[in-house]
C-alpha cells in the first residue's frame, strides 16, 4: 500500500506532466520526428509549458482557491422575543444604525422604525409598431409599480428597555 504522500506526489506529477505521448519529448516540449508522411511536429505549447501543464496548473489553482475561500456566512436573525426587557434604544441604534423615524410618546415610551429592505420591483412595458415598405415606426412605454418596503418598529418603555416589536410593510 502506498503512503498518502506517495499518492499525492503521483497525482501532482500526472497533472503537471500529463499522460505519456510518443513523439512529444520531455514534459511535452516540441520534438520533430520523421514519419512516412514527412516531418511531424508535436502539438504547440505555451511558453515552454504543454497544454497538460497549463491545465494542471489551472486545476491546482482552482482547488487552492476553493480550499482557501471561506464559506458564505451571514448574521443570524435576531430573536426579538428574547430581547424584550433587555435591549435598550442605544443598543438597537448600535446594531441597526440610526432609525428612519423615532417618536417619543406622551406616556414616556419611544417608538422607533428602521427600514429593512425595499419591496420587490414590478415593471412591465406596452408598445405598438407599424411598418411599410419604406420604413416603420414604434412607440412604447414602461410602467414600474410602487411596492411596499419592509420596516421594523421597536417600542421602548420609560426605562429605555424594549417592550414590543413588529415587522410591517409600508
Amino acid at each position: 500500500m502506498k503512503k498518502p504522500t506517495g499518492i499525492l506526489v503521483w497525482v501532482v506529477t500526472r497533472i503537471f506532466h500529463g499522460p505519456h505521448r510518443p513523439g512529444t519529448g520531455f514534459r511535452g516540449r516540441r520534438k520533430e520526428s520523421e514519419t512516412t508522411e514527412g516531418t511531424r511536429v508535436s502539438p504547440p505549447y505555451f511558453g515552454g509549458y504543454s497544454r497538460y501543464n497549463i491545465f494542471g496548473l489551472s486545476c491546482l489553482l482552482l482547488a487552492a482557491l476553493l480550499i482557501a475561500q471561506p464559506g458564505c456566512t451571514s448574521k443570524p436573525r435576531p430573536d426579538w422575543n428574547q430581547r424584550i426587557g433587555n435591549l435598550t434604544f442605544e443598543e438597537a441604534v448600535q446594531e441597526l444604525g440610526p432609525p428612519a423615524s423615532s417618536t417619543p410618546l406622551e406616556d414616556g415610551t419611544r417608538a422607533a422604525e428602521w427600514f429593512l429592505k425595499p419591496g420587490p420591483q414590478i415593471s412591465f412595458g406596452l408598445g405598438t409598431a407599424a411598418s411599410t415598405e419604406r420604413g416603420g415606426v414604434a412607440a412604447g412605454q414602461s410602467v414600474a409599480l410602487p411596492t411596499k418596503g419592509h420596516y421594523l418598529r421597536l417600542a421602548f418603555g420609560p426605562d429605555g428597555k424594549l417592550q414590543r416589536w413588529e415587522k410591517f410593510r409600508r
